[in-house]
């Protein structure tokens, strides 16, 4: 295992570490600045434990590699969908250690030829989306939009229009219950962030199984 990777899984580490601190704020309404983060001692755990899982995983093999990206991807889904749940936002905070720890991953893994090509086609996307959010009046919010297109811009944009389109027939298969069931009405707005995180979680299992 060569310096560059081990410096890439310290630095994941710590940015999931991140995501997991600002997450328990955001649920305890606790927001504190962005730099404070650095001063909660539970960060240290958590990045400690991550770096156990990313050296226990298998990181020096590409199959290991390619889970411990996945498996990132899926952990900050559910924890935004946690927060979007009691809170109904998507914290730019954990947006940004988001596309930091996936740009480290892609740079990990790919060739720059294929992060370049990734990160365009990804950009053009994440423009459409936002694009389309705006057009929408609030049907789809800011927070969703850049989450989807930051996972276009590591992941590629093909991906992403498939976690979207599983994400979309959840939302409308659980609106349609509750429609019947009479718990909303049709100006009842729903988060979407956990219909997100659950169709990360069906495509990621069917793609490893």
């Amino acid at each position: 295992m060569g310096f560059f990777t081990i410096a890439v899984l310290a630095a994941t580490a710590l940015l999931n570490g991140m995501e997991t601190v600002y997450s328990a704020d955001y649920l305890r309404k606790e927001e504190k600045p962005f730099y404070r983060v650095w001063l909660c001692r539970k960060l240290y755990l958590w990045a400690f434990l991550w770096l156990l899982v990313h050296l226990c995983a298998g990181a020096a093999s590409e199959r290991g590699l390619y889970l411990l990206r996945l498996a990132d991807m899926v952990y900050t889904y559910l924890l935004l969908a946690a927060v979007d749940i009691k809170r109904r936002i998507v914290p730019d905070a954990i947006l940004i250690c988001f596309l930091a720890g996936q740009l480290l991953w892609g740079g990990l893994m790919y060739l720059p030829d294929e992060l370049i090509r990734t990160m365009v086609t990804g950009a053009v996307f994440f423009a459409v989306v936002m694009l389309f959010t705006w057009m929408s009046r609030g049907k789809m919010g800011m927070g969703d939009a850049a989450l989807l297109g930051i996972t276009a811009l590591t992941a590629g944009w093909a991906y992403v229009v498939q976690i979207l389109v599983i994400g979309l027939m959840l939302a409308f298969l659980y609106g349609i219950g509750l429609l019947l069931f009479r718990r909303i009405s049709m100006k009842t707005e729903i988060p979407f962030v956990p219909f997100l995180a659950a169709a990360m979680v069906m495509h990621s299992i069917y793609i490893v199984r």
